[in-house]
């Protein structure tokens, strides 16, 4: 049987949310009509979890008698600090007491995501923790985590940092899974137990330099800290745009002639030049709750003309300009191969006829496996008529850009750029007049 529970790290008054009501603790505050608190609790309910164990401190009477009333449906476990200990210390001071697996939340987040596969990819790992990652509306004041191909945690990336360095825009959305052992081990090898003790700035970073493996999940649903009044206006304006539902419609655009100048062989950051509106379109579709994924094929790769890191260091510097608009994309899927082959300083693995280079639709397929979509409501735009087929393909509309409007696309929907494309979008179902 699996020995899984929760850890509920509940901060004490209101802080920021203090000015609303200074002796409430945050977590009791209310956020359409329930208190965050039961929110969470509501969420860990319906997806099978009973055992709770709450990290509590100032305030924490008020806590203990609101949970009364949920005493039949949950088994609580609490730990009260007795001083201050940091986000995780008193945490560490208690974990004898932890399941074999912990899940972590903090106290003052909105959660609605597919908590299910979070856990169950992390118990097919051999991972010792795991956290949730999403990209953020606001790159630059955010911590990233930077991770590699297998979604294994290299570094966390704080903020500020220089602007040379491009990351992908994944933020840390404050929900983890540990493993007991690693916990245990960090308590005995690092912490004494004294002083404060915070979970990101020194316990994620001391687990990596360990050597503990860690890995990202990136989230599919809704995650957004509370702790503010404005952010709880924002959260409330992302629920009622329908970024709380798993399944969306998708834009899937292709890069070079959509989102950039296609200069015809773009193998260097240099050569990456951003058409304009392009951030501001992509912000839109962000608002109105459409994920937005990028589909392009690159056989620069294969030519042996740029490395894969090349074309990363592009969607991570694109990254960076769409987070300075409040703008992201939730995920690349890039093609590398080429059919052609016989020329000098190719890559001969990568010369092949794949199923993932448009029109072929494995890219689609694989982002669709991937993002629950409602293709009813999704759309494909493109510049070429690889861009078209791919999306006949697999039966979803298709929308031409071209910059002069001379075209040969089948559909009558062409558009001079990306932002007129999007009001299509938004006007096809009813969101704009």
């Amino acid at each position: 049987m699996l020995d899984l529970s929760a850890a509920l790290v509940i901060g004490g008054k209101g802080s920021r949310l203090s000015s609303i009501n200074s002796a409430l603790p945050k977590c009791l505050f209310q956020f359409m009509g329930r208190s965050i608190l039961d929110i969470q609790l509501d969420f860990l309910r319906n997806n099978g979890i009973r055992k709770v164990h709450l990290f509590l401190g100032h305030l924490h009477p008020q806590i203990i008698e609101h949970l009364k009333k949920r005493r039949s449906e949950f088994e609580f476990v609490y730990h009260i600090e007795m001083e201050p200990r940091g986000t995780i210390g008193n945490l560490l001071l208690n974990v004898d007491e932890l399941s074999d697996l912990t899940l972590v939340l903090l106290g003052d987040l909105y959660l609605d995501f597919q908590l299910q596969q979070f856990i169950d990819v992390f118990i097919e790992s051999d991972a010792d923790f795991q956290l949730l990652v999403h990209p953020s509306s606001h790159m630059a004041d955010s911590d990233l985590i930077h991770s590699d191909h297998s979604n294994r945690i290299l570094k966390i990336l704080r903020k500020p940092r220089p602007n040379d360095i491009l990351v992908r825009n994944q933020a840390n959305a404050g929900v983890y899974i540990f493993r007991k052992r690693v916990l245990k081990n960090y308590l005995e090898k690092v912490w004494s137990g004294k002083g404060i003790l915070d979970l990101d700035r020194d316990l994620i970073p001391d687990l990596l330099d360990l050597g503990a493996y860690g890995i990202v999940f990136r989230n599919l649903g809704l995650v957004k800290d509370l702790g503010t009044p404005d952010r709880m206006q924002t959260t409330v304006d992302l629920v009622t745009n329908g970024h709380g539902n798993v399944i969306k419609p998708m834009v899937f655009l292709d890069r070079d002639g959509v989102i950039n100048f296609d200069s015809g062989w773009i193998s260097r950051l240099s050569d990456f030049k951003i058409l304009d509106g392009v951030p501001q379109s992509i912000a839109i579709l962000n608002t109105y709750g459409y994920r937005v994924c990028v589909v392009t094929n690159q056989p620069v790769i294969a030519r042996g003309d740029a490395t894969i890191e090349t074309v990363e260091a592009i969607h991570h510097y694109l990254d960076s300009v769409l987070g300075n608009s409040g703008a992201y994309v939730d995920d690349y899927f890039v093609c590398a191969h080429h059919p052609d082959s016989g020329f000098e300083g190719e890559i001969s693995h990568l010369k092949v006829s794949c199923s993932c280079r448009k029109p072929g639709t494995w890219l689609f397929e694989e982002a669709l496996r991937r993002f629950p979509t409602d293709l009813s409501r999704s759309f494909v735009v493109g510049d070429s008529w690889r861009d078209e087929e791919a999306a006949k393909s697999i039966g979803i509309q298709f929308l031409g850009i071209s910059s002069d409007l001379k075209h040969t696309f089948d559909t009558k929907n062409v558009f001079d750029n990306l932002n007129s494309a999007v009001d299509f979008i938004l006007g096809s179902h009813g969101l704009v007049s």
